[in-house]
């Protein structure tokens, strides 16, 4: 509504969706060579902890605006992963949320958040770790016909397909060669 009545454009930021290796992912997804999806793994994951500088990890951090939200600072980073995620699954139709602490943020309860979904083609989890080192923000893909793995930060993809018709170590060995 301020949007609107400022004349001001807004939109979420899904800044992955149009990354150039998430679009080759989804890619691969759609020519059908992965097959149907069967389970997405979506991860967004650093140590704060390892930037004692950091405003989140300073005295007086736990005031940072970011932890007002109702979801505090995950309602800030979840967003990349979950829209990763969904954008393979589709719209949830049940969700469950786990959240631990991983000893790294001294002023919030948690630190990871795992989230699993179920919808009527696949499953998939989003998961957002503030404890997790060294830093990584990937997409896995599982299909009937080949898995594909999306290095977001490092941007590659490995496509893991199994060769038939060859003795099964032969078979392995050249999935890893491709």
């Amino acid at each position: 509504e301020m949007a609107t009545k400022r004349g001001t454009r807004l939109c979420v930021d899904h800044n992955h969706m149009y990354d150039p290796v998430v679009v080759r992912a989804r890619a691969i997804v759609e020519s059908g060579d992965l097959g149907d999806i069967l389970w997405v793994e979506s991860y967004y994951g650093f140590n704060l902890g390892s930037n004692p500088d950091s405003r989140y990890m300073l005295p007086g951090g736990e005031k940072h605006w970011t932890f007002g939200l109702p979801g505090g600072l995950y309602q800030n980073l979840a967003s990349h992963p979950l829209s990763l995620a969904l954008d393979l699954l589709g719209k949830p139709t049940k969700i469950n949320a786990h959240a631990r602490y991983g000893r790294v943020l001294p002023h919030a309860p948690t630190d990871e958040l795992r989230i699993v979904m179920e919808t009527p083609r696949a499953c998939g989890m989003a998961v957002v770790s503030l404890a997790a080192s060294p830093r990584s923000q990937f997409v896995n893909i599982y299909g009937t016909k080949m898995t594909i793995c999306v290095d977001v930060l490092n941007k590659w993809i490995i496509a893991q397909e199994t060769v038939k018709g060859l003795p099964k170590p032969i078979s392995r060995a050249l999935m890893h060669l491709r």
